[in-house]
């Protein structure tokens, strides 16, 4: 509060400023500043300043600035100014005076602020003040009902913006919830006045609203209100909109099914017959046909009503269908009938003609409670079926999905001239809507198959006769996001749809960006599909088989016709690779086809090398199906510029651009890969293609390593090709064994990212030869101990060095991690079996490496991972390993004491008090000597934990989860 300035003056300076304020003249400056004074006065708790504004200044704005003021105060200031009763005593008697003289006389702004500052005051007044706040305003203005309700529809809006300790929200809260059912009276009464005008019947509503937002609010209590409301408001979509929303949400709904089933009712034979002559009178376009500009701002009142209809009915159709069809020899009951209302309903709405979104914003909505009906049904069904049961699903499938998804057609379509019509944002809204509603059509799939692939054959065909290229996409659209699940029974649809689409002509007379749409989706479908077709044609019988094999022959010619398009290669080459990466015999009909095709767009430099590489691929695939010598000849028709990379590792290669030279190397490199990758023969030892490549490339690859260790992309694109030719090798063989070792040796440091992802493979396929286990633990523990030394080394420099070389370490934490869990068995079989010195000198290097991360590092994720290796190898409890970590442990035990004292997330405190855990039950004198001689040992917590049963794992875990907590906070 100010001092020592009247109360006159204070109030004068501050209209002053307001006026000055709103002068069109300030300056910018200015304006900035005086917005600064006014705030600074709004967020005082000067209450008489407020009420004296409120009261007694001139004009309107300024008696807002006192109301908005006064709001402020009760909200920020209520505590302390309620210590005097005086001034509590003053606030209220101003509070009901200024609302109940100026409701008729002060703009209904002020009279808003001034109901908010109300409740909010009066509140704060619960319980020890004013516990009675509620029934004395209604006696106050009983004369005054608009009044009262406006005031007490704030109550449970404001109940959220309190600044009240956590016992006194509970005893408000609880007031709240004992006066609901003198609200509900109060609200009665006023709505049983036939004459009442309507601004109060809408304030009526929205107290019915707000306090039915309160939490734990009872809907059974409000049941007697709501329903009426429904009724008499079912014209107003907006109130009901927001009533239905508020009430579906609760939680409380869904345990009293038959208050559900009464408002069911209500939409169903109220709600929904007003919406739809609402609907039926809106006008979607303006006067000259043209769609409105704001359309989504001009229907909202419909679209929020449709939506929550949609959101009851989504949630509560089980509830609906277990009452329709609970006693079958009643077919006429009303449960029956709400639930064919409701789903006429959706159908209307999703099926509702327009281009969306310019002419219709809404069809969408009902999604949802299609897959939910699904649901239903088919879960009742799993029950006790019956015959009615069976009659409601058989008009599902003929009346309600299958007219749903032959909507879904015609409202996924495109038109001509699309593009041009709408705008950016329209066009991106369109996208989305297009593939949002794939979802529902797969819901209908899953539930009618035949029924949904009928229908869609048929708006093919209906497209093919009308050469409606655009209907023909859709059915392309929706059908190639159903691909995947369309079983090989049903094979004959897509069988027909393709026969269709090569037969029709739908591609003349359109425009390119048509084509390439057209394209596009047809493409999808034949790659969505692949699988289908293919299975048909290996395993199929009869006229069936030799039609899908046709089929896929005439697949593949589509991919290849199309693949010098450059705005559907990308296309087709998914969808050749999807057809051809079988390797089964069908590659045999095709391959000539498709490696001349393939190879033809490969040898145009010209064109993308993401697509020359896609397209080695399928020639990699297709040449798995022909002769070792076949394959020789293509792949030395391909492998044609080795000779570069030979130089380029003998350090004899020169170039004018070196930019250029180096995007050859790289794209040469991918080519070995692609190939070596998509290429699997069966073949006598000594014959496969894949290795004699291998043989040739491996003393370049070499040579690549040794010159460019440190190049990223370089060693990136060496590692992939090493890597690819691992799986065509014989894990017995001696030599690559040798080679692949001394390359990841060589990188290890250098490259960890590309070495480790080389590496992993390398054991993998090693590791199928049990007589090579000597050997890899022995690499396995060279390359610890080198990553080891290596970081010892970094470690010792300055903390900037050290975090720059952070990133790179978790990488070789992954790799650490990898090796252990994959080859756990092969490092135990050797400690157990064969001399320890490899495992040991592994252990010693491993343990060193982890605990200086777990120590020092400021990476969460490398501190993570850290010590996330130390609870695996502790959880595998495996005594021969334990043995060796336990002469450690005096080390592990007292670097992640230390760190647990640090600010950890708590993923990590867990980590770190498991770790811990153990070595406490398992070694417990030994853990509680090294924790004593650590900071902060005599901590309580830590005294306890120290002196619990070592089998009480979880008082353990707790006391020293506590005791981080602790110490953090303190340093904090």
């Amino acid at each position: 509060m100010t001092f020592g300035v009247p109360l006159e003056q204070r109030a004068e300076q501050t209209v002053a400023l307001h006026c000055e304020m709103l002068h069109s003249e300030t300056k910018p400056v200015r304006r900035a500043e005086i917005n600064t004074q006014l705030e600074a006065i709004r967020g005082s708790d000067d209450w008489q300043l407020a009420c004296f504004l409120v009261e007694r200044a001139p004009d309107v704005s300024s008696q807002f600035f006192g109301a908005s003021m006064l709001y402020e105060i009760t909200k920020n200031h209520c505590g302390h100014l309620l210590e005097s009763a005086e001034v509590a005593e003053t606030l209220r008697k101003f509070l009901f005076t200024a609302l109940s003289q100026g409701a008729d006389s002060k703009s209904q702004s002020i009279i808003n602020k001034l109901s908010s500052a109300m409740a909010m005051f009066a509140m704060n007044c619960v319980p020890d003040i004013w516990e009675s706040c509620i029934y004395d305003m209604t006696c106050a203005w009983s004369s005054q009902p608009e009044l009262l309700l406006r005031v007490l529809a704030e109550m449970p809006v404001e109940f959220y913006n309190l600044k009240v300790p956590l016992p006194q929200r509970s005893a408000i809260k609880t007031v709240l919830q004992r006066s609901s059912e003198s609200v509900i009276k109060i609200i009665q009464t006023v709505s049983s006045q036939t004459e009442s005008c309507p601004s109060l019947s809408n304030a009526a509503i929205e107290c019915v609203e707000s306090w039915m937002k309160l939490p734990n609010v009872s809907v059974l209590d409000w049941k007697p209100i709501i329903i009426p409301i429904f009724t008499s408001n079912s014209q107003d979509g907006a109130t009901v909109a927001r009533l239905l929303a508020i009430l579906y949400t609760n939680e409380e709904l869904g345990k009293m099914e038959h208050f559900v089933l009464e408002v069911a009712e209500c939409i169903a034979f109220s709600i929904i017959p007003n919406l739809m002559e609402q609907i039926r009178s809106t006008e979607f376009k303006d006067s000259s046909g043209d769609p409105l500009v704001n359309l989504e701002d001009e229907i909202e009142h419909i679209t929020s009503l449709i939506a929550s209809i949609s959101g009851f009915s989504e949630i509560y159709v089980y509830t609906l269908c277990k009452h329709a069809f609970h006693r079958p020899e009643e077919s006429d009951n009303r449960c029956h009938h709400i639930l064919r209302t409701l789903c006429a309903f959706s159908l209307t709405i999703s099926s509702f003609p327009g281009q969306y979104p310019v002419e219709e914003c809404f069809s969408e909505i009902p999604d949802n409670f299609w897959s939910e009906l699904r649901m239903a049904i088919t879960s009742l069904q799993s029950g006790s079926s019956n015959a009615l049961l069976e009659a409601f699903r058989n008009t599902c499938e003929n009346e309600y999905y299958s007219t749903f998804v032959r909507s879904l057609v015609s409202k996924l379509a495109f038109s001509r001239g699309l593009d041009s019509r709408f705008s950016k944002e329209e066009m991106e809204k369109w996208k989305l809507f297009r593939n949002v509603r794939l979802e529902p059509a797969r819901i209908a799939f899953l539930f009618f198959e035949t029924t949904t692939l009928e229908v869609l054959l048929d708006a093919l065909q209906n497209a093919s006769t009308s050469r409606d290229l655009f209907l023909a996409e859709s059915v392309f659209h929706i059908t190639q996001f159903i691909g995947d699940i369309i079983s090989e029974k049903r094979v004959h649809y897509v069988v027909g749809m393709f026969k269709i689409a090569t037969e029709t002509d739908f591609l003349s007379g359109v425009g390119d960006s048509d084509v390439y749409l057209y394209l596009t989706s047809l493409l999808s479908l034949i790659r969505n599909t692949a699988s289908c077709i293919v299975g048909c044609a290996e395993e199929g019988k009869g006229n069936l088989a030799e039609t899908c094999i046709d089929v896929y022959k005439k697949c593949v010619d589509y991919a290849l016709a199309y693949l010098n398009l450059p705005e559907v290669t990308d296309k087709c080459l998914q969808t050749l690779q999807r057809l051809v990466e079988g390797r089964t015999p069908l590659n045999a009909i095709v391959a000539e086809k498709v490696l001349n095709g393939c190879f033809a767009y490969f040898s145009n430099e010209s064109n993308g090398a993401i697509h020359r590489i896609a397209c080695l691929r399928c020639i990699g695939f297709c040449l798995s199906v022909k002769s070792s010598e076949e394959v020789i000849s293509a792949l030395r028709m391909v492998m044609s510029d080795k000779q570069k990379l030979d130089a380029l590792g003998d350090g004899t290669f020169s170039s004018d651009d070196p930019v250029a030279a180096e995007r050859q190397f790289l794209f040469e490199l991918d080519v070995y890969t692609s190939l070596t990758d998509s290429i699997r023969m069966v073949c006598r030892e000594g014959e496969n293609p894949c290795v004699l490549l291998l043989e040739t490339y491996i003393p370049t690859f070499c040579k690549l390593v040794s010159r460019y260790s440190s190049n990223d992309k370089l060693m990136t694109r060496v590692t992939a090709a090493l890597k690819s030719g691992l799986s065509v090798l014989d894990p017995h063989s001696e030599k690559f064994f040798l080679i692949y070792s001394s390359v990841v040796e060589e990188i290890l440091l250098v490259q960890p990212y590309s070495a480790t992802n080389l590496a992993q493979s390398f054991l993998l396929t090693f590791a199928g030869n049990k007589s090579a286990h000597l050997v890899i633990m022995g690499k396995i523990a060279n390359w610890m101990s080198a990553i080891q030394t290596n970081w010892e080394s970094l470690s010792a420099r300055t903390l900037q060095e050290r975090l720059l070389n952070e990133d790179a370490q978790e990488d070789l934490l992954k790799f650490v991690a990898s090796v252990l869990r994959k080859h756990w068995n092969i490092i135990v079989s050797h400690l157990k079996h064969h001399d320890r010195e490899d495992v040991c000198r592994f252990f010693d290097s491993l343990v060193s490496y982890l605990c200086d991360h777990a120590g020092r590092s400021c990476n969460a994720e490398v501190v993570k991972k850290s010590i996330g290796i130390f609870q695996f190898m502790l959880t595998k409890n495996d005594p021969s390993v334990n043995e060796i970590l336990v002469v450690k442990g005096e080390f592990i035990v007292a670097t992640l004491f230390v760190r647990l004292q640090t600010d950890l997330l708590s993923s990590i405190v867990n980590l770190i008090t498991d770790v811990l855990q153990f070595f406490y039950s398992n070694y417990s004198r030994e853990t509680r000597e090294v924790i004593s001689r650590q900071p902060n040992a005599d901590d309580t917590d830590v005294a306890k934990a120290l002196s619990v049963n070592p089998a009480n794992k979880r008082e353990f875990l707790v006391l020293l989860r506590n005791f981080h907590k602790r110490i953090v906070n303190k340093v904090a």
